[in-house]
């Protein structure tokens, strides 16, 4: 398949498209290249930290994903947890006791016994809030002297 190029003043007609066109291309070229570079610099430049954070943590669990994908480490994306609140350190204690290391990438999914509710987020917010809050209590014995 050939293209010719027509040009519009001289009426002529050629295999190969103009020198002027060619010229225009490449500053065009040349021109997006710069822009998108400065672009990349202000957006780094000017967001919030939390946001940085944010994409950074994205792009990491992202990252991770993919690697889970290619190397069949999570057969299933979540690890369903049933959790008393009562009982709330040793029973989270005793499950991930039985877990094997691909099982900790995984998802957490809580389910506390004998309440009802759906984990959209906010059931695993509430197990890690109160998870961390066990390990300061004088009883476990984690941080003491």
């Amino acid at each position: 398949e050939r293209q010719f190029w027509f040009h519009t003043i001289t009426g002529s007609r050629q295999l190969s498209p103009p020198p002027e066109w060619v010229e225009h291309k490449e500053q065009l070229k040349l021109e997006r290249e710069r822009n998108a570079h400065l672009r990349k610099e202000k957006l780094e430049e000017d967001q919030d930290p939390a946001v940085k954070f944010r994409m950074k943590r994205f792009r990491f669990f992202k990252a991770l994903r993919d690697h889970n994908k290619t190397s069949n480490l999570a057969d299933t994306p979540l690890m369903h947890l049933k959790i008393r609140r009562s009982h709330m350190f040793t029973d989270t204690l005793a499950i991930f006791s039985h877990f094997k290391r691909k099982d900790l990438i995984k998802k957490t999914k809580i389910e506390f016994v004998g309440e009802d509710g759906i984990d959209s987020g906010g059931l695993t917010k509430d197990w890690y809030l109160s998870l961390s809050r066990s390990f300061s209590v004088a009883v476990h014995n984690i941080f003491t002297e």
